[in-house]
């Protein structure tokens, strides 16, 4: 087989696989990243309906019902945790993204 033909077979196919890959695994984290975003948006909304009194007045600590002290302690150890993955989540994204461009721009080519 001629070399420069698989050479340039090489050169056609390998930016093709890479974007595919990426965004192959792009789709996947973005899932991941919504899911962390549709839990974190759900705890928060936990956490303000344990803050509200019963006419809709927001409560203090002391006057919050000790089963509700022990939720929103449960809550503010793990949204810490789901912010960390969120930010995670949104940089691997991110580098995703940029890095075929950038592959393909710094590649030198057939």
């Amino acid at each position: 087989m001629n070399p420069i033909a698989v050479t340039a077979v090489q050169a056609m196919v390998a930016p093709v696989v890479l974007i595919t890959a990426a965004g192959i695994l792009s789709g996947a984290l973005l899932t991941m990243y919504g899911s962390v975003n549709d839990r974190l948006r759900a705890m928060d909304r936990e956490r303000l309906d344990i803050f509200t009194g019963a006419a809709g007045s927001l409560l203090s600590a002391a006057e919050v019902p000790p089963a509700g002290r022990e939720r929103l302690t449960q809550l503010d150890t793990q949204l810490p945790m789901l912010l960390r993955r969120h930010r995670l989540l949104h940089n691997a994204v991110l580098l995703i993204w940029r890095g075929p461009p950038l592959w393909l721009w710094c590649w030198p080519g057939p």
